[in-house]
């Protein structure tokens, strides 16, 4: 979950006003595939004049046709005339929550995965498969034509409900592992391929809007995801 809280918000508009923004063109326009907790503003005393558009889906946009300064990109990306800003890689892995683990039976080999439901997405860029690594070997296990979603909200829940297995990068699923409401399955199988997360804009780095900026200096500053590169718990659990 990426949270901006007061507290962010009022080091990016320090950022800005640094950068020399005028204070009356702080408006600042973001898409992102991520969580908001709360409200989110960014101006001068979170002053309800000040504007800010944040865009919160799982669909790949058009800056520039929808008009926005950043996007946040989970994956690989795609040839573009963006320019990106590495903030950080996640590691992927398999989860279920205890009680379907308990009833339908927990995973001890990628075979195992015949007998569960593979929850799935249906992005245009989504590979069908779960890839493994079964004594060197890469094995893909498809995801299956029963349930498959495009929204990573709606993901967590169905797996959170027991409606099946998924596979979601730890940084997504972190909070609900630590808590123990997920469990990772196969980590004895995990490839250890990283997903990169990036901040994506148009234009030249050198030729930026200081509020986009702003905002990119503090998210590649204030983000760090080393811990989700690696799943400290029981390997093969």
């Amino acid at each position: 979950m990426l949270t901006l809280t007061p507290a962010a918000a009022r080091e990016i508009q320090a950022a800005a006003l640094r950068s020399g923004l005028p204070e009356d063109d702080w408006a600042l326009r973001i898409a992102a595939d991520v969580d908001a907790e709360g409200a989110i503003r960014f101006g001068l005393g979170f002053d309800e004049e000040r504007e800010a558009d944040l865009s919160f889906t799982d669909h790949v946009v058009d800056l520039a046709q929808e008009g926005l300064d950043v996007a946040i990109r989970w994956g690989e990306l795609p040839s573009s005339d963006m320019v990106a800003r590495l903030l950080g890689r996640t590691r992927q892995v398999i989860v279920g929550a205890p009680d379907y683990l308990l009833h339908q039976g927990r995973p001890r080999h990628p075979d195992d995965l015949q007998r569960h439901l593979r929850l799935g997405w249906n992005y245009q860029r989504t590979i069908p498969y779960w890839p493994f690594d079964v004594k060197g070997q890469r094995v893909e296990v498809g995801i299956g034509e029963v349930v498959r979603v495009n929204d990573g909200d709606v993901m967590r829940q169905l797996v959170l409900q027991g409606v099946g297995l998924a596979r979601l990068s730890l940084f997504h699923a972190w909070d609900d592992l630590v808590a123990g409401r997920l469990e990772v399955v196969l980590e004895d199988f995990n490839t250890g391929v990283l997903e990169p997360i990036h901040a994506v804009y148009l234009g030249k780095p050198d030729r930026l809007p200081p509020r986009t900026r702003a905002v990119l200096d503090f998210l590649q500053a204030q983000v760090d995801l080393r811990y989700a590169e690696h799943w400290p718990g029981p390997q093969g659990a």
